[in-house]
């Protein structure tokens, strides 16, 4: 998984939330959690794959810890399976990531993908009879056929088990396999290929089993969860486009169990243990129930807030205790049967932190903007809540802006399906949108990545990179608004990878703006002109990821850029480059820089996040040492410094944020 790179803004935080010479959390707790799995023989146990990396609470969702030793860098997983046999030994599935296996209860992964390289793995399902056959739905890829996957020898090695497939395995959803006749597996898939499909030896031969399913509002019998019932076999629920479907003869026959349902999209489904004759599924519109076989379907009560459910699990021995994973809010839990609901998220921080912004007058009050939307605290972050009122209800990427002389004014520059630049005058309690970015097109601006900057010295002075939904053809602007955002004019038309919007601390007519080439576009005019400067060729892959800069606080003519090609240095604003990469890890296919910061009161000291891992030089970047305990083996977004005691250090990562002091 790619993830976006974002903007973070922190001043005035002193030491209060960071840890000695070791990066500590700081909230907030929740995030985007993609799949759960129950210890069928310790109920207590469960794990949550997110955007953060696996977490796991030992104690039915009380406390979390993360448990993530061993997984890849920028993958979340989608799927989570334990042996129903050895409770000690986890599957995960990473997309293109692979699959990872874990034979002492998570503390440890290791990669067990030999035979799946180049494919897409879906969902993943335990042979409930033999611990060592194991089976995964591998999508397709330009290069690999896709379909089901047949480990026998728990993961060491994989072989195609497609016979009767069809050719176009476009989207594997799901898997589930027979509980008392482990040779019979169903598979889910969508598209054109779409329906389910049955194997009754051990996927060797499969054939078509979709008789009654109905497409939903495509063409296309798109079949995207399936649970099969533990006391009677026989009896199937898959979850469609459609609505929800159920086969009492071996997925011979299907009808539909929509009574009362709107048609929706049902992307997990959850059967109760024996004789509780429960079932849950979860959709976009949240968590619903069944207590007869998915004759009469009722809402839960989980909150409406948190509607955007992704997955659903239930205790195998007790049918009242629920756990619902939201698609930003972390984790839910109910012990009432889904009467009632709790957030259970203590220790769970897998909040993808798009952009931060502090009060430099109160340290204390600080601005998260994630995929949830914006979050608050005013007490350095013993407790976080919403600061939402009149943003809009999704989109991706983003970030803040804070007025350093009026610190109750706030800008946030939503990215696409985001409607363009908002402002708060009242510490983000409410927020309007202000004057469109584009007159002259008629339309909001409205990109996949929305970057802004305010002026330091002026901040009535606002520039926003982003571009038209209406234009998505046409290259994006970056636009200024000389009136705190009550209009805009265009600037200049840039690339649509741009990450960032470099202002001169020491002077803030200039800027410098990232394109395609690898270009820098710099303008010392306040964007009334720009010139173009020429980085070196070993930048090039640049154009295709975008690019990282960063300027020295205390002299002008320091510039560095960094990205997959390493990183550079120009001491004479930006005409001459030079390669700096001495200590830094080797720049392979996982290279990438993702943020690069100059300490404002010492030159010498730069620091670099790559992949997971922040580098620290402490001579102007001619050699780097990691500086990363501590820190989660996940995604990072940006770096800043305490701008009152620069030796604290912040980070924004897929797991919230960190921050630590360098002590002697």
């Amino acid at each position: 998984m790619k993830f976006a790179l974002l903007s973070i803004f922190i001043s005035g935080f002193g030491t209060l939330w960071a840890g000695d010479n070791v990066w500590t959390s700081i909230g907030p707790e929740g995030g985007r959690v993609q799949a759960l799995a129950i210890d069928p023989k310790e109920p207590s146990t469960v794990y949550a794959a997110s955007i953060g990396g696996i977490f796991k609470t030992t104690d039915a969702g009380a406390s979390w810890k993360p448990a993530n030793s061993g997984l890849p860098v920028g993958y979340t997983a989608g799927t989570l399976a334990i042996d129903p046999q050895n409770s000690g030994t986890v599957y995960a599935a990473f997309g293109s990531g692979g699959v990872y296996k874990s034979a002492d209860g998570g503390t440890n992964w290791s990669a067990a993908s030999s035979g799946l390289e180049g494919l897409l793995i879906g969902s993943l399902a335990i042979d409930p009879k033999d611990s060592s056959t194991v089976y995964v739905a591998a999508n397709l890829n330009a290069t690999t056929n896709a379909g089901v996957y047949k480990s026998t020898n728990g993961g060491a090695s994989w072989s195609a088990a497609n016979s009767g497939l069809p050719a176009e395995t476009t989207y594997l959803y799901c898997l589930a396999i027979d509980p008392e006749n482990s040779s019979t597996v169903y598979a889910g898939m969508a598209y054109r290929s779409g329906g389910v499909y049955k194997s009754t030896d051990g996927g060797i031969n499969w054939s078509a089993a979709s008789s009654g399913l109905v497409a939903g509002g495509g063409s296309y019998l798109n079949v995207m969860a399936l649970a099969i019932d533990p006391q009677n076999p026989s009896t199937i629920y898959a979850g469609a486009g459609a609505g929800l479907f159920k086969s009492t003869d071996g997925a011979a026959s299907w009808t539909a169990v929509n009574a009362g349902l709107p048609v929706k999209a049902f992307r997990s489904l959850a059967i109760g243990p024996r004789g509780s004759g429960m079932i849950y599924a979860a959709s976009d519109d949240g968590v619903i129930k069944s207590a007869d076989g998915g004759t009469n379907w009722a809402n839960t009560g989980l909150p409406a807030s948190s509607t955007t459910s992704t997955v659903v699990a239930i205790d195998p021995q007790n049918s009242s205790r629920v756990y619902a994973a939201t698609a930003d809010l972390g984790v839910f839990k109910s012990t009432d049967g889904g009467v009632s609901w709790s957030i259970a998220n203590s220790g769970l921080r897998a909040t993808l932190i798009q952009s931060s912004a502090v009060d430099p007058q109160d340290p204390s009050r600080m601005y998260a903007l994630t995929t949830a939307g914006v979050f608050r605290t005013t007490n350095a972050g013993a407790n976080w809540s919403a600061a939402n009122s009149g943003l809009p209800a999704e989109y991706l990427g983003g970030s803040l802006a804070i007025d350093p002389q009026n610190p109750r004014i706030l800008y946030a520059g939503l990215g696409f399906p985001g409607r363009g630049v908002f402002k708060s005058t009242d510490g983000g309690t409410n927020w309007n949108s202000v004057a469109d970015p584009a007159p002259e097109a008629g339309v909001a601006l409205e990109w996949l990545e929305s970057v802004l900057a305010i002026d330091p010295q002026t901040p009535t002075t606002i520039y926003a990179y982003g571009g038209a939904l209406a234009v998505f053809a046409s290259r994006p602007y970056v636009f200024k608004s000389s009136d705190g955002g009550t209009s805009w004019a265009r600037m200049v038309a840039v690339g649509n990878s741009v990450s960032t919007l470099l202002i001169d601390p020491q002077k803030p007519g200039t800027l410098y703006v990232p394109v395609f080439g690898p270009e820098v576009l710099k303008s010392t005019d306040g964007g009334a002109t720009w010139s173009t400067l020429r980085l070196p060729a070993e930048l090039i892959p640049l154009a295709r990821v975008g690019m990282e800069l960063a300027a020295d606080p205390r002299n002008s003519n320091i510039l560095y850029a960094g990205g997959i090609g390493g990183i550079f240095k120009s001491t004479d604003g930006g005409d001459s480059w030079k390669a700096v990469n001495s200590g830094l890890p080797e720049r392979d296919a996982a290279f990438s820089v993702r943020a690069l910061a100059v300490d404002p009161q010492d030159s010498n000291t730069v620091y670099a996040a790559i992949g997971a891992a922040v580098f620290k030089s402490q001579d102007g970047a001619t050699s780097w040492s990691q500086v990363s305990s501590g820190l989660p083996s996940t995604c990072l977004t940006r770096l800043a410094f305490d701008s009152k005691n620069p030796v604290t250090v912040y980070a924004g990562t897929c797991s919230g944020l960190f921050a630590i002091t360098f002590v002697p």
